[in-house]
């Protein structure tokens, strides 16, 4: 498809525009087809593809997006969502009511002629002394109208090869979707961040401008607002979530001056001290040892993040046989409260940490796999890790969840702790409470008998204090098990959200764009620092 079709369509119309380099780049005497960088303001296309385009304005009530709206606040300005609809797949894009007026402006003249469009005349200045619903209602009956023409081709105005309109639409002249839009705006990916965090509590997006966050993420806060949600970057995506999920690094909590003593140790001398010395100086490290293959990390006994990252496993490999045995064969009198044969699980325990993952349903002549021995060594994984499943940092929050509240709020709470799990110990516990589930008949019972392997407390390991902290730790331990279901299930996150007390305010019904710092080259910079101009 090429202009020489298009002109056709169009007539003089696209003959005078041609004339005006404003709105045209002639790039015929540059031999070449694309033009200049420095003419790149509005340009057209040499050709396009992009298929059909339809677009649609997107409801507060329609695909979960309740961002439609306006707030009469000084410097906000109210965003409405467009879905576009492309070849192959289908996104939504905010804009604002000057992102429409452009929009109305560039179509006429660039592409229709008003009259034949019966496009209605978009003006900021007049939508914006008009109602919410009304706006929402001329909007929706514009696009609508926009989508019918644009799919007629060259029966009323011909493709549209303006690049402004396209990349409105985000989308390039193939009908592929853009990253970022040419509004003149700064796009979101770019705006420099003011603070950053680190996340402190889980949280699942329910929306597509939402951030998936994990505890121990970092985020780049670029805006901060007061209704209790925040917009950020992490990675390449820029979303919104939750400020209680995030922890300010800066602030003045994160920050421990220690005072450092030096001590001076008197240099002894002698052939073996130099001999020593040789020998510590020269010594191979530990990660030479593990690449020769003289070194291996264990399984049992292991911090459960590191074992994770080495393995890049979800969950344990250990974890999963184990659990997928009991299972198939560990419905029997007694699981995981009879001990198992003891030669057996260090059998076991030894294979797993050489890194040779058995069989457990293969009889290898020496030993045959019994379900008492391998719930043993289920729980003996659990019992060797240096830091707890439900780690020593969080036991006295899990404490207090399921003894200092009611019954209505400790379900919220203990689901709030569990968010602050950090992803290894949260995906490990999800897969080992849904076992349990399955496994249990009497939950109090396989509580008590888990409890110490899952919930400990560096204060209390010892001493009478242990044996009264038991309780504790087998009440916790029973109710994951008997609300296992929802609480690793994201229905708690939104009855957490709309609880009130401490908890997180709703969403607001309307994101707003805050005014963003422009850039400026250094010779712009330069130039106004001699001609006295201050920064914007």
């Amino acid at each position: 498809m090429s202009n020489t079709a298009t002109a056709s369509a169009s007539g003089s119309k696209l003959d005078r525009k041609k004339n005006n380099p404003k709105f045209y780049v002639d790039t015929s005497n540059s031999g070449s087809k694309f033009p200049r960088i420095e003419d790149c303001v509005h340009f057209h296309y040499d050709s396009v593809d992009y298929g059909d385009i339809k677009l649609s304005f997107v409801d507060d009530s329609s695909d979960n997006f309740k961002i439609n709206g306006s707030i009469n606040i000084e410097g906000f300005k109210p965003i409405f969502c467009v879905r576009i609809t492309g070849k192959c797949n289908s996104w939504v894009v905010r804009r604002s009511l000057t992102h429409f007026q452009l929009l109305d402006t560039w179509l006429h003249e660039c592409v229709y002629d008003r009259k034949f469009s019966q496009l209605s005349q978009l003006s900021e200045a007049e939508l914006s002394t008009k109602t919410l619903d009304d706006i929402q209602s001329i909007l929706r009956e514009y696009l609508n109208q926009l989508s019918t023409i644009a799919q007629s081709g060259d029966e009323i105005g011909g493709e549209i090869f303006c690049a402004p309109i396209l990349h409105w639409f985000e989308v390039d002249n193939h009908g592929r979707n853009m990253v970022a839009h040419a509004l003149g705006d700064v796009a979101d990916i770019n705006i420099p961040a003011v603070a950053a965090a680190r996340v402190v509590r889980r949280y699942t997006s329910t929306d597509d401008d939402e951030l998936n966050l994990e505890v121990g993420d970092m985020v780049s806060i670029i805006e901060m607002g007061a209704t209790g949600w925040w917009r950020g970057k992490q990675g390449l995506k820029v979303g919104s979530f939750p400020a209680q999920c995030v922890r300010r690094i800066n602030s003045s909590s994160d920050v421990k001056l220690t005072s450092i003593t030096f001590i001076t140790v008197a240099r002894k001398h002698g052939k073996f001290m130099d001999f020593l010395r040789s020998f510590l100086d020269t010594r191979p490290s530990k990660a030479h040892l593990k690449r020769k293959g003289i070194l291996k990390e264990r399984v049992f006994g292991c911090d459960l993040g590191e074992l994770l990252h080495r393995t890049e496993e979800e969950v344990p490999a250990v974890i999963l046989d184990c659990t997928s045995f009991v299972e198939r064969h560990g419905i029997v009198d007694g699981i995981y409260r009879i001990s198992g044969v003891a030669s057996h699980i260090r059998h076991l325990r030894y294979e797993f940490d050489c890194d040779r993952r058995p069989d457990l349903e293969k009889d290898d002549g020496n030993m045959i796999c019994d379900p008492h021995s391998i719930a043993g060594l289920c729980k003996l994984f659990f019992r060797d890790l240096p830091n707890p499943l439900l780690t020593y940092q969080l036991y006295n929050r899990f404490a207090s969840a399921v003894t200092e509240y009611d019954a209505e709020e400790r379900l919220l709470k203990v689901h709030d702790v569990i968010q602050q799990l950090p992803p290894p110990h949260y995906r490990t516990l999800k897969h080992l409470i849904t076992h349990l589930r399955f496994m249990a008949q009497q939950c109090r019972n396989l509580a008590i008998v888990w409890a110490p392997n899952l919930l400990r407390s560096r204060e209390l390991e010892a001493g009478l204090a242990a044996f009264t902290e038991a309780r504790v730790q087998s009440v916790v331990t029973e109710f994951l098990i008997v609300n296992g279901d929802i609480l690793f299930s994201d229905k708690l996150q939104t009855m957490q959200y709309d609880a009130g007390g401490d908890h997180k305010p709703p969403r607001p019904r309307s994101l707003m764009i805050l005014p963003t710092p422009k850039l400026i080259s250094l010779e712009e910079a330069q130039a106004r620092s001699r001609s006295g101009v201050p920064a914007p």
